[in-house]
């Protein structure tokens, strides 16, 4: 099995309208290119965690989660940028039971 197929990233992304998405990706920076093509505002990568394909949903569901009372639509969130990657560590931590750097 090629290794794109057993890791994923976790990417915090923010937009110039203020708002935060935590999305799941083989590849952030092609992500970033993708989302940006189809979008008004000016998207930027604020982090990335890589994780085994096999928890990475359930790592963004859980990001989800902690994040719902600030859900825009989607994945986005009206929520700091830190704030964001906050919930991602903290998810990665419960899900896997190990801590990212950063």
């Amino acid at each position: 099995m090629t290794k794109i197929f057993m890791r994923r990233y976790l990417c915090v992304l923010t937009s110039e309208a203020g708002i935060c998405r935590v999305s799941v990706s083989t590849g952030p920076h092609g992500h970033l290119k993708s989302l940006q093509f189809s979008s008004d505002y000016r998207l930027s990568l604020v982090e990335t965690f890589q994780v085994p394909a096999a928890v990475a949903d359930e790592i963004k569901k859980r990001v989800a989660d902690l994040l719902k009372g600030a859900r825009v639509f989607g994945e986005w969130f009206k929520v700091p940028p830190e704030t964001a990657v906050v919930a991602l560590r903290l998810a990665v931590k419960e899900v896997t039971g190990t801590t990212v750097d950063g």
